[in-house]
């Protein structure tokens, strides 16, 4: 039984190793920070900001600009370009 138990556990880890190097690309912080993120869309207009999320290397940024028009901005994670700036 203990055999069996150190087995699992020497499996489980192998797993894990052989996992590492996806897993911490998923952890590696952008280029542009959400404050970063959130000034750039504050100074695209928006000063109601809804949500603001990280997703495939953009800055996914909702909110509203003065006149109360929903906006949604995709800001480039790694460079701070503004992607796209439409109405929700």
């Amino acid at each position: 039984m203990l055999k069996s138990a150190l087995a699992m556990a020497v499996i489980g880890f192998v797993a894990f190793a052989a996992a590492w190097p996806s897993l911490s690309q998923g952890l590696q912080r952008p280029a542009v920070s959400i404050e970063q993120a959130t000034k750039i869309a504050r100074d695209r207009g928006l000063i109601v900001i809804r949500e603001i999320e990280l997703d495939d290397g953009k800055w996914e940024v909702e909110g509203r600009n003065q006149s109360g028009e929903k906006r949604e901005l995709h800001i480039d994670a790694g460079t701070g370009t503004v992607l796209r700036d439409e109405r929700d």
